[in-house]
């Protein structure tokens, strides 16, 4: 192996490091609101099989368990309430 490529395989490795550290906080929340979202469908998938026959449900779209992630549990509530005062 030559001189080289020992050099650019040792730069190579540093962009591959630079990139992951300036890309990782980002990707901490894309992934933590991620988790949160399916948390948030789960539980209101479990709401709505309860309350279900009451005609409380609140339909799990891509608008409500984004609000969910972000919003957690207030948002949850939040989704209920707007649906008892809405109708």
């Amino acid at each position: 192996m030559s001189s080289d490529s020992i050099i650019i395989t040792m730069l190579i490795l540093c962009g591959i490091i630079t990139v992951l550290i300036v890309f990782s906080e980002p990707l901490k929340y894309l992934l933590r609101l991620a988790a949160n979202s399916a948390l948030g469908a789960g539980a209101m998938f479990l709401i709505n099989t309860v309350f279900g026959f009451t005609g409380l449900g609140v339909g799990i779209n891509m608008v409500t368990v984004l609000t969910v992630g972000l919003l957690g549990l207030p948002g949850i509530a939040a989704l209920y309430i707007v649906r008892i005062i809405l109708g």
